[in-house]
């Protein structure tokens, strides 16, 4: 072999190793970066979650210090607010979930149904142009021994007991993505106990307290809202409106007793929402439960 043919493979061979040794490299450089990008992430996330935990305090503190001064206990309509820090901004939304009508409260006992809720989410439904039927499906996940021995025959559900998050009606037979659409923003899932705030109620919701009062009566139930809320349920169903009806105070008050708190975080390459339910009990609010939402439910709550 020559000295020139062993010269040309002795530089395939260098050009070989030096380009193995060029991809190694590369793929060291790159596992590197990528290994950075994801500290940078998890770093970002760690902050995010401390304050979104931030916001979550300020407003249970917020709540606290309304509950002490208000007549009608604490508004949610005016604990929102914003923090910028560093490139994060946190904004912070409170719900008043005692504002809604409570599906848990709809069982007043083992295997008996309270009439007045369930009436009161019949006409719901059909203030929402459901099927009032629906309400019955409710209860049979629940507490199927309520169910009357006469009324309609309801599908065997796989669980009962009461309901831990509004979620669980997309289970239910009949409540599909556009029905629960349409139920979800004036129902909750909480202790049977809590009743309803008629101090905070959307129209449509005390539009369900009797029969006739439709929407308009709703209206006029939330325009005749005093400034600072009624001072009693007894003032409140004392109401000329009311009054005509016969509206039975149960299931009524004018505090709200739980909370839902969104705290959301944005920066420049993600964002995160942590809700918090935030209950009064005993004589002092403690948080029930968390749930860190997916980026995407975020748009969705707004």
């Amino acid at each position: 072999m020559s000295r020139q043919r062993q010269g040309g493979m002795a530089l395939v061979m260098v050009l070989l190793i030096l380009a193995v040794a060029v991809a190694v490299c590369m793929a060291l450089i790159s596992s590197q970066q990528r290994q950075i990008q994801s500290q940078v992430q998890q770093r970002e996330h760690r902050q995010a979650w401390q304050l979104a935990l931030e916001g979550e305090a300020r407003a249970l503190h917020a709540l606290a210090a309304q509950a002490m001064q208000a007549t009608s206990g604490p508004a949610a309509a005016g604990l929102s607010g914003q923090l910028v820090q560093g490139p994060m901004r946190l904004e912070i939304a409170v719900d008043d979930l005692s504002a809604r009508l409570n599906l848990n409260a709809l069982i007043s006992a083992p295997g008996q149904v309270d009439a007045a809720g369930l009436a009161r989410l019949q006409r719901l439904l059909q203030m929402l142009d459901l099927a009032p039927e629906l309400a019955w499906v409710i209860v049979a996940r629940l507490d199927p021994a309520a169910l009357p021995a006469q009324g309609p025959r309801q599908p065997r559900l796989p669980a009962s007991g009461p309901l831990a998050d509004v979620s669980e009606l997309r289970a239910l037979p009949g409540i599909d993505a556009s029905a629960y659409a349409r139920l979800q923003p004036f129902v909750s899932t909480l202790p049977a106990a809590v009743g309803l705030n008629v101090n905070q109620a959307p129209a449509v919701v005390l539009a369900s307290l009797a029969d006739g009062l439709g929407a308009s009566g709703g209206q006029q139930l939330l325009q005749a809202r005093p400034a600072r809320g009624h001072r009693s349920v007894d003032a409140f169903v004392a109401q000329p409106l009311l009054a005509r009806y016969r509206v039975a105070a149960d299931g009524l008050q004018v505090a709200g007793q739980a909370f839902e708190i969104h705290s959301r975080v944005r920066w420049a390459d993600g964002a995160l929402q942590l809700s918090s339910i935030v209950v009064h009990d005993a004589g002092r609010w403690r948080v029930s439960s968390r749930q860190l939402r997916p980026v995407m439910a975020i748009e969705e709550i707004q």
